[in-house]
């Protein structure tokens, strides 16, 4: 008994998943009579699926929008086969410009999808509504359009709302659920730590003597001797360059002591192993 439980109950959930959405806009042609009687009409369908697959609706038949003739419908999607049955019941609005009558039809349809295209396709008979005679037979193609050339009915109203419903709860869902995602990786991120080590403090323009006279950066022996560095040039022919463009790489002459007055402690001689050398370059300006 429990094995029969579970068999039919794997056999519906199986039917429902091969079950397409048929509720929609269905919008098309049909064809009847051949030869010199052929004759294309446009044909619409709105079609509501309900749970039990039976169907509930309106078709338009019309060669323009003003002129068609609007019936109610009941039909019956069979999802195993994707077959479905759609019968007119009922012609709810006529407007014909012609003496020709009204005739309800019953239509024949299979159904299928390719990518985003979905279609329904097949024959129909007809009956003429007053006489109940026959009306004639032909083939039917829909193809499924968002929208419609007439009034949308309720039921389509009402779905394209809960639709729209639904994908806002989704989009609201999904952005609570980012920023969830964005709290937790900003509290699990460890703060970077910042480094013990004294960072060295660079003496470059701050006044400071150097070790060959002068402030650094300013004028002295010192400036003239990273020069001679720079340029790769020998004493004598520094000497003889010097002379001869006036010191132009930023040094500023040496001063000179005035008679009766002393240097400023910023510009006294040095001493020690460089006092020679700069007396005598000293001695050479």
């Amino acid at each position: 008994m429990k094995r029969l439980v579970i068999l039919v109950t794997l056999f519906f959930i199986a039917f429902n998943l091969n079950a397409q959405d048929i509720t929609g806009i269905w919008r098309g042609y049909f064809i009847s009579g051949t030869g010199f009687y052929r004759q294309k009409y446009k044909y619409e369908i709105q079609i509501e699926q309900l749970k039990n697959n039976s169907l509930n609706g309106v078709t338009y038949s019309y060669k323009t929008t003003v002129f068609y003739g609007k019936a109610t419908l009941r039909g019956i999607y069979m999802a195993s086969a994707n077959n479905i049955l759609i019968q007119e019941v009922k012609l709810v609005e006529v407007k014909i410009a012609d003496q020709s009558e009204p005739c309800i039809m019953t239509c024949y349809l299979d159904y299928s999808k390719d990518g985003e295209l979905e279609v329904m396709q097949g024959t129909f008979t007809s009956v003429n509504d007053r006489t109940k005679g026959d009306c004639g037979a032909g083939t039917v193609y829909l193809e499924k359009v968002p929208e419609s050339d007439f009034q949308k009915e309720d039921f389509l109203v009402k779905r394209e709302q809960e639709k729209m419903k639904e994908k806002q709860k989704k989009d609201a869902a999904a952005k609570v659920q980012k920023s969830k995602l964005k709290n937790n990786l900003s509290s699990n991120q460890k703060p970077i730590a910042k480094s013990s080590t004294p960072q060295k403090k660079s003496n470059l323009g701050s006044g400071r003597r150097s070790r060959f006279g002068g402030r650094r950066g300013g004028s002295g022996f010192g400036c003239r001797r990273r020069l001679r560095r720079l340029h790769g040039a020998t004493n004598d022919e520094h000497q003889v360059k010097r002379k001869t463009q006036g010191d132009q790489q930023g040094c500023q002459q040496q001063k000179k002591p005035v008679h009766g007055q002393s240097l400023a402690a910023d510009d006294q001689p040095p001493r020690g192993r460089y006092a020679a050398k700069y007396h005598q370059n000293a001695k050479e300006e």
